[in-house]
């Protein structure tokens, strides 16, 4: 049976991706969680952004695009009667509602 250059190459392709699927869900949850929230933009639309530190709770409602970053942490411009301000949350303390 002779390999030619081309077979080897289909299998190994195939072989990374099944070796990646692998990694993927017995990777730990690390990989996933910064698989999941890497470069997500949410569409513009009306959000409530809860932000719990501790026994406090600092709530957000807005318009506009919230974004994630691969660091882990949301952020969005916020208007008020002061005016516009970047506000940058972590994920692991965020929930992000559609109103």
């Amino acid at each position: 049976m002779k390999i030619t250059l081309k077979k080897l190459f289909i299998f190994l392709i195939i072989a990374l991706l099944i070796i990646g699927g692998i990694a993927f869900l017995f990777g730990g949850g690390d990989l996933r969680n910064k698989m999941s929230r890497s470069g997500v933009a949410l569409k513009s639309d009306d959000y409530r952004i809860t932000v719990n530190m501790g026994n406090e709770s600092k709530i957000y409602e807005m318009r506009g695009k919230v974004t994630s970053s691969p660091k882990g942490y949301y952020f969005f411009w916020y208007k008020t009667d002061q005016g516009k301000f970047y506000v940058q949350t972590p994920i692991a303390l965020t929930v992000v509602e559609e109103m």
